[in-house]
């Protein structure tokens, strides 16, 4: 399959379309995906992590949302500026 139509599987099968590529890269040229992980990924998040992100996204729309961790405890307010 080519690379180009990993996406529109991705949306066909309902899953993340990240989460697939990021399956598919390594399986088609470990170099490339090495490479692309250097480039974008310096973080590495893991799926979990990430989870609050895209979350923070779905919930705002088009406004810009900001996450504020209070006092570095384990809660994390979601809030959308109007």
């Amino acid at each position: 399959m080519p690379i180009a139509k990993l996406p529109a599987l991705a949306e066909s099968l309902g899953v993340d379309p990240v989460e697939l590529m990021q399956s598919a890269i390594p399986e088609l040229s470990p170099e490339l995906f090495a490479t692309l992980e250097l480039a974008f990924s310096p973080l590495r998040l893991t799926v979990p992590e990430t989870n609050p992100i895209r979350h923070l996204r779905k919930l705002s729309g088009d406004r810009v949302g900001v996450p504020i961790v209070f006092e570095g405890k384990a809660v994390i307010a979601l809030v959308a500026a109007q």
